[in-house]
């Protein structure tokens, strides 16, 4: 329950900390043992809940860089809080190579070396799997920060069905293992139990401020803010909270004149809502889902009208089509469904090679771009029930956000691949591309158009700064970053398009007139802008702690929306 409750159950003599479940961190190369991955994946799940076992792709929430989130700074602390770490080994560990033909594991930058060398370090239980018939490798064949891996105890992973088999029995023997060594630390002789429960009474009453930390630390999952929504007309905000795996997800509906709750709604037994869209016509909000549905949800009661059925792992991307009546899911395992939101009627599906990472509605709705990790952008049409392609852009090689003029006419991509041009504007319908040249090599982390279309602002934690670009492809206006908290900084027009909100290291909103800019708050977390209430004088952002509505003219927040202790532990009893 807290930082009282544990010295205070061990004490009494409890010991059910020894039978706490193991967490574990899966290390693999997806080019040599992907398959293997997600099996040992889903069966740790089942055995111990997703809570603890990671898995870079099930566990990072989607829009979230994983080049940041998995940086040196979180690293050592995200592998020190697991008592495992599980290293894939296939037949092409070793020798896997990228496109200069070195090999990977020789690159102090490889995240599968940085993981092992890592966990070796913090001394973790590393234990090498075996699959796919591969063999330990030899001390002379790993590099000298990895030779350790050599001498730890390695297990054969054998082809189904003894695959199942031989994974159930490497787990137990640890379980085994986990439990004597916590005995050890945990051990303690027995006492007169009436006289400890009197003493743990008292020191309770003297300690409450330590419970009460216990109690934020408890609820702290179900009180994460995993995204926002604004109605078309600005005047409400709809958030999803509950981030963990098994915590139950809440939708709060709140006033942006007052800051006030209107109404909520908590699913104990539902998956996790990691996407918040309202339609543009104002009849529903979309919700997309950690078990690859999309569910429509009333407005103003936020009742559930009806599920959208997907099941085709996490939806990664969901978008309305401009008029409300049409709403696309791209899912992580690379499926893209559209439906009609009034009828349910599923309009079109495509399954694609790699995972939907970004949609746009063309303005006309009968058009959507679609973003696919590692292979090209392209439009598809939605009169179809197979989607067919209208154009593929073949410029960039693995598009991760794209966004559409509106008027429809040019659409914006970026690119993760770094032999790819970073950002691009392409004249739909015509050959060629406007290249934009930032001054660094780095990723884009958000575009925007300005409502006129006349403009493109992006923003980039690697520049630290944040750009407005004509069509084309000259800089109009750059905007630096006096510092840069780690998170991915956002960009977001005012409804005349002029002024630009960035989110970095403070919330500022800039002049395209002349340059000036109006911070509102210096923070050291990921705030995100939602949008302007009612009109450019008010302004939604928030970040995990809840939703702070700001009057632009004064820089003075006006209600910061939050979901309430007592809520969050009512929600987590549930």
């Amino acid at each position: 329950m807290g930082g009282l409750s544990c010295p205070i159950s061990l004490w009494l003599g409890d010991l059910a900390q020894l039978r706490r479940k193991p967490k574990f961190f899966i290390n693999y190369r997806q080019s040599d043992s992907l398959s293997e991955c997600k099996e040992i994946y889903e069966a740790l799940s089942r055995r111990y809940g997703r809570t603890r076992v990671f898995k870079d792709s099930e566990t990072l929430p989607p829009g979230r860089n994983f080049l940041h989130a998995l940086g040196m700074t979180n690293l050592p602390k995200l592998i020190r809080r697991c008592d495992c770490m599980l290293a894939l080994i296939g037949e092409s560990w070793l020798e896997t190579r990228d496109a200069r033909g070195e090999r990977r594991l020789d690159q102090p930058n490889d995240p599968v070396r940085t993981e092992i060398e890592t966990a070796i370090a913090a001394d973790l239980a590393v234990i090498p799997i075996l699959v796919g018939g591969a063999d330990l490798p030899t001390v002379e064949q790993l590099p000298d920060s990895l030779k350790a891996l050599h001498f730890k105890q390695a297990r054969w992973l054998g082809p189904a069905p003894e695959f199942g088999k031989d994974l159930d029995e490497l787990l137990d023997r640890f379980e085994d293992s986990f439990r004597l060594e916590r005995s050890k630390f945990f051990e303690k002789p027995p006492a007169r139990l009436r006289h400890r429960v009197g003493v743990a009474a008292f020191l309770t009453a003297v300690f409450m401020p330590f419970v009460w930390v216990g109690l934020v630390a408890f609820t702290a999952d179900t009180r994460v803010v995993n995204d926002v929504a604004l109605s078309p007309d600005g005047r409400y905000a709809v958030s999803a909270h509950g981030q963990g795996w098994g915590t139950a997800t809440t939708l709060r509906l709140w006033d942006t004149r007052s800051g006030s709750q209107l109404a909520s709604r908590t699913e104990p037994d539902g998956p996790i809502t990691w996407i918040l869209r309202w339609s543009p016509n104002g009849r529903y909000i979309a919700t997309g889902q950690s078990d690859g549905n999309v569910r429509l949800w009333h407005p103003e009661t936020l009742t559930p009208l009806r599920t959208l059925s997907g099941g085709q792992g996490m939806i990664d991307s969901l978008e309305w089509s401009s008029s409300g009546d049409r709403i696309a899911a791209g899912a992580y395992k690379g499926t893209l469904h559209v439906w009609n939101a009034g009828t349910g009627k599923l309009l079109g599906d495509r399954v694609f090679e790699s995972t939907v990472s970004a949609l746009a509605w063309a303005p006309d709705g009968n058009r959507l771009a679609v973003g696919r990790l590692m292979h090209n952008a392209m439009v598809v049409s939605t009169n179809s029930r197979q989607l067919h392609t209208l154009h593929i852009f073949r410029e960039q090689q693995s598009v991760d956000l794209l966004a559409w003029s509106p008027r429809g006419e040019m659409l914006a991509t970026t690119s993760l691949n770094k032999e790819d041009p970073p950002l691009l504007i392409h004249r739909v319908g015509e050959s060629g591309a406007v290249r934009l040249s930032p001054s660094w090599q780095g990723l884009v982390d958000d575009l925007q158009w300005s409502p006129d279309g006349r403009r493109l602002a992006t923003a980039s934690w690697w520049g630290k700064r944040a750009l407005v670009w004509r069509t084309d492809g000259t800089l109009e206006r750059s905007f630096a970053y006096d510092s840069l908290s780690y998170f991915e900084p956002r960009v977001a027009w005012s409804p005349d398009g002029r002024w630009l909100v960035s989110t970095g290291s403070a919330v500022r909103v800039w002049s395209l007139k002349d340059g000036t800019n109006r911070e509102l708050t210096v923070h050291d977390e990921d705030i995100t802008p939602a949008g302007w209430a009612i009109d450019r004088h008010r302004l939604v952002t928030w970040s995990s702690d809840g939703l702070q509505i700001w009057d632009v003219d004064t820089r003075q927040p006006l209600a910061h929306c939050r979901m309430s202790l007592w809520d969050a532990l009512v929600a987590s009893m549930q």
